[in-house]
């Protein structure tokens, strides 16, 4: 049997899962693919894959996100905006799905400390990431030297999976200070 802020806990991982995709769903421009990976999301918010598992799971059976490509990404429904805004809109008022939004922020403010140092995190790694790249090519550029074809089909397939990620480390940004401004910093 789960205790009351178990029950608490796991609607307020749900909410943030679902503002999450809100998240990256109103940062989109109009050549930006709708769908998050699910392990950028589960890492950001500092999920484990069950827990992960999970909340998809509810969430696509109350039709609040769905699936997209091979099952790998998740996108927000329109149900799911809405039920975003209307939660935002007013944090004192249940919706459908979850109880008011500033129970959940309470209940989920066990959370807040992991999610903000799991943002950090990945932060550092993307950036980490990017900023190797783009060393080890401005290095080449400036040798001079062609590159062989083998290396340029690398660069290119790494450039090709940093321009996947770019949505993810954007999310994760805004979640960062999302979070910071939650807690005064």
């Amino acid at each position: 049997m789960h205790s009351p802020h178990d029950i608490r806990r796991t609607q307020a991982q749900r909410f943030a899962y679902l503002q999450f995709l809100y998240n990256v769903w109103s940062n989109l421009r109009p050549d930006d693919f709708p769908a998050t990976f699910t392990v950028a999301i589960d890492g950001a918010l500092g999920l484990t894959p069950e827990e992960g598992v999970r909340i998809r799971a509810y969430l696509i059976t109350v039709s609040l996100i769905e699936r997209a490509m091979s099952g790998q990404t998740v996108a927000i429904t329109r149900q799911g905006i809405d039920l975003v805004k209307r939660a935002l809109a007013s944090p004192d008022e249940e919706t459908q799905y979850f109880p008011p939004i500033n129970i959940l922020h309470i209940a989920g403010g066990v959370m807040a400390d992991m999610d903000l140092h799991q943002a950090i995190e990945h932060l550092v790694d993307d950036v980490d990431k990017v900023s190797g790249l783009a060393t080890h090519l401005l290095n080449v550029a400036q040798s001079g030297k062609p590159l062989p074809p083998t290396a340029a089909l690398n660069y290119k397939t790494q450039l090709e999976e940093l321009a996947k990620q770019r949505d993810h480390l954007r999310t994760v940004i805004a979640r960062f200070w999302m979070l910071a401004e939650e807690k005064g910093h």
